[in-house]
């Protein structure tokens, strides 16, 4: 299954594709900020000074990001489908750069700063949220006359504490537990900041204004993540079903390509599956990469990153386990980091030897405790797992799993 000169022209001009549109971004994104912020500036009537200090602060705030960028991008940090999306991250930081503004004629009790910070982590990743966030309530800020430093310290933190709870957010998770946590921080840091930074009197005013201003921005953060979030779960999981099919057009090719190499990966991801789901990993990504990793047999040669990675491009691989499988072609059959490459890295070694022994003599007896025990010590006396990110407990867990297998190992003869 060789691709054609024309495909591999397709496939290398989308990708020249995505990185302009990741530069013409982050270039535009220091004008932007730099321009709207001034401009502002100016029709509030600042004084050079501030004026001054206020376009430096928001020049350094799309330097940054523009930086943030540049870095996701080689390091692939960005979360979910969002690193194909680079002008869909522009549109939405140009819309919360708008909202900073436009908050000044708003109460600061009224601000809905973790809404902010949650849109930015939705489109692009945690620390770039962070920082944008950040940099973009700092700004905002810069035009508020006293209190500001803790403001900007209560709801950087509530803000900060938010990105989290949605950053671990999945489709097994009830909104309902990232809603809550996110309304008490929000509404503990607007008490304080009333009665610590603006020296308000206690009164029902100091809690009755952040009580409502805190439940209603949880309410419309919960509601707009959960509403993206489970797209983009949906999305996936239609995707995993379809790939992960043993009679998709891919794994087909592999099966008449080497039928050798297709009964590896199918027994493979079996026991990868049966055991993510016990230990609760990312089990279709895992099972993804059990599947797919040895998919350079279609051009018979070894898989290596650079020669493969088109495959998943163009089959639509979710981008978690597009990620998983770089990771694991790159180094996870010897130093695997993440947990789920851990685990299929296991589960290939095991299938290998059994089936290994099996093709010599379909009769031979095994003890397959001993081996998934002598296994699991190889490993570690090797070095194996010095960066792994699968704990003692997991490895323990995760032998115990292979052992119940035996039925299933019988049935490699």
């Amino acid at each position: 299954m060789k691709k054609s000169a024309r495909q591999k022209k397709k496939s290398a001009a989308e990708q020249k594709a995505l990185t302009v549109s990741l530069s013409a971004v982050s270039l535009l994104t220091v004008p932007l900020t730099a321009g709207a912020a001034a401009a502002f500036a100016f029709y509030r009537g600042e004084g050079r000074e501030a004026f001054l200090r206020i376009v430096i602060i928001a020049f350094l705030l799309g330097a940054g990001i523009a930086f943030c960028l540049g870095s996701d991008r080689l390091t692939h940090s960005f979360e979910g489908d969002n690193e194909a999306h680079p002008w869909r991250f522009f549109g939405v930081f140009a819309c919360c750069l708008a909202a900073s503004l436009l908050l000044l004629f708003v109460p600061l009790p009224w601000w809905p700063v973790p809404l902010l910070f949650v849109l930015l982590q939705l489109t692009s990743e945690s620390i770039l949220a962070l920082f944008a966030g950040g940099g973009l309530l700092l700004l905002s800020l810069q035009f508020v006359a006293e209190g500001a430093e803790g403001y900007f310290f209560l709801l950087f933190t509530a803000s900060a504490c938010t990105v989290l709870l949605y950053r671990h957010t999945d489709s097994k998770t009830r909104f309902l537990f990232a809603m809550l946590p996110q309304a008490l921080l929000h509404l503990t840091a607007l008490v304080v900041y009333e009665l610590l930074f603006a020296h308000t009197h206690a009164s029902a005013r100091v809690f009755l204004i952040p009580i409502a201003s805190a439940f209603l921005t949880a309410l419309v953060t919960a509601g707009i993540a959960r509403a993206y979030l489970l797209r983009n779960i949906r999305k996936n999981t239609e995707r995993y079903l379809d790939i992960n099919d043993p009679e998709f057009s891919l794994l087909q090719a592999i099966r008449t390509k080497q039928k050798e190499v297709y009964d590896l990966a199918i027994h493979t991801a079996h026991l990868t599956e049966r055991c993510a789901e016990a230990l609760d990993y990312r089990t279709q990504a895992a099972k993804t990469c059990a599947l797919y990793h040895r998919i350079g047999c279609l051009d018979d040669a070894e898989s290596e990153w650079p020669d493969v990675a088109h495959y998943y491009t163009d089959f639509e691989f979710p981008q978690e386990a597009v990620l998983l499988l770089r990771e694991y072609i790159r180094e996870g059959q010897t130093h695997p980091r993440s947990r789920e490459a851990t685990l299929v890295m296991f589960c290939d070694t095991l299938v290998t030897q059994i089936r290994a022994v099996f093709a010599k003599d379909k009769d031979a007896g095994m003890d397959y405790d001993t081996m998934i025990d002598t296994m699991c010590l190889e490993a570690y006396q090797k070095g194996t797992l010095s960066g792994s990110g699968m704990t003692i407990q997991e490895l323990s867990r995760m032998r115990e799993l292979l052992k119940q297998e035996k039925l299933y190992y019988d049935f490699l003869r």
